[in-house]
């Protein structure tokens, strides 16, 4: 997802961006906006309106952004296109397919 210019350098960012991009916590299909906070130690208030500022987006937007986007790395991957799609969803931090195609 994009990011607003005036939140690249700042400490909240490289915060979000170490646990989406880099420990990638989108994978987590039980993840939540409670448990992203908690793992981020800060309150889900904060957490919420950080997402918001920094990728105008809602915690959930931004979550399946980060999963869609991670889905279709996976399915490029010429090795992995042998793999159903299902397991390529999963590996991509839905619960199922429904949820996925919601």
């Amino acid at each position: 997802p994009s990011v607003s210019e005036s939140y690249v350098n700042s400490t909240v960012y490289k915060i979000l961006y170490e646990f989406l991009n880099e420990k990638q916590g989108f994978k987590d299909p039980n993840l939540s906006l409670e448990s992203m906070a908690e793992q981020l130690s800060i309150s889900k208030t904060k957490l919420s309106n950080y997402l918001n500022e920094c990728f105008g987006m809602n915690f959930p937007e931004v979550i399946n952004r980060y999963r869609i986007n991670h889905f279709i790395e996976l399915y490029k991957k010429d090795d992995l296109k042998l793999m159903k799609v299902e397991t390529l969803i999963l590996q991509s931090g839905y619960r199922n397919k429904t949820t996925f195609y919601f």
